[in-house]
């Protein structure tokens, strides 16, 4: 059977500035001080929702997995015990799993779609087998990253937050180029220099406007699925309605892609004025 192909929904010239990967062609910069500066987070932010508008229906395609682990929870409600434990640990790691292979694919999708030429097909067999080839690195990625940043913040909080920083692009450069997972580490640390501040910036507020709009949603969902009853405001872990359990699944769902394309433009930013840097360094005279 032929692998299928479809063309690239879009091409570089319909996607916002901030996914170029050729600036100097396409951002239209007025001075090399522009080119250095990363661009604004309210800016990453707008054209993080336009491209994931423009891209919606290979992006929401691969989000909508998710729903698949949602669905084997509340089968797992009707079934008896320990049937319905052994069914919710099942939806558990596919729905880790799912999370990985759906991150994978949506970076490595606008990856090729921002360097490919208008008209070049993708295969798309291909990059799910890609994407699938990455679900392991990407959990010892991810996995590295969030206990360095765990420990760091109990050790005194600062060290926390400058790891943070640090690996903020390790899941990025791991995905879209052939380093291993050490190199894109030390790649991620390298991009960040010079930069921290900024870095961290862009990262904080866009964490705290993502918590915001699904806390937002979430509060708002509860209260239209009360219908008065006051009881179901605290759930215990035990006891945790099966209606909220979908709920969440629904409200987080649309904010996934826009989240991953959020990263790949700050990733491909700062890699930008990384090499433009470097190059301007490579032309200084030795001192």
């Amino acid at each position: 059977m032929t692998a299928s192909k479809k063309p690239a929904s879009q091409s570089n010239n319909e996607l916002p500035p901030s996914l170029s990967l050729e600036p100097d062609d396409r951002l239209k910069i007025e001075s090399m001080q522009d080119a250095l500066k990363l661009p604004g987070v309210l800016l990453l932010l707008k054209d993080a929702f336009r491209a994931t508008w423009k891209l919606r229906v290979v992006v929401y395609g691969y989000s909508a997995w998710l729903l698949v682990p949602t669905i084997a929870f509340l089968f797992a409600q009707g079934l008896p015990s320990p049937y319905s434990d052994y069914l919710s640990l099942a939806g558990s790691v596919t729905s880790l799993a799912l999370g990985l292979w759906i991150n994978a694919a949506i970076a490595l999708y606008v990856g090729v779609v921002v360097t490919s030429e208008e008209g070049e097909t993708i295969n798309f067999s291909i990059l799910s087998q890609r994407a699938w080839d990455k679900v392991l690195g990407l959990f010892v990625i991810q996995a590295v990253i969030g206990l360095s940043v765990m420990f760091g913040t109990i050790l005194l909080i600062v060290p926390g937050v400058i790891l943070w920083v640090w690996t903020a692009f390790a899941t990025q450069q791991y995905l879209l180029s052939s380093k291993g997972m050490i190199e894109s580490f030390r790649l991620s640390r390298e991009l960040t220099r010079g930069r921290f501040f900024p870095v961290l910036g862009r990262l904080l507020v866009s964490n705290l406007f993502f918590s915001f709009l699904i806390m937002l949603a979430f509060g708002l969902y509860i209260i239209a699925g009360l219908h008065g009853s006051a009881a179901l405001l605290v759930p215990t872990l035990q006891a945790w309605p099966s209606w909220l359990e979908v709920g969440f699944s629904l409200i987080t769902l649309p904010l996934i892609p826009v989240s991953i394309i959020f990263n790949i433009m700050l990733y491909f930013a700062i890699k930008r004025t990384y090499s433009l840097t470097e190059s301007l360094k490579a032309k200084l005279p030795p001192v």
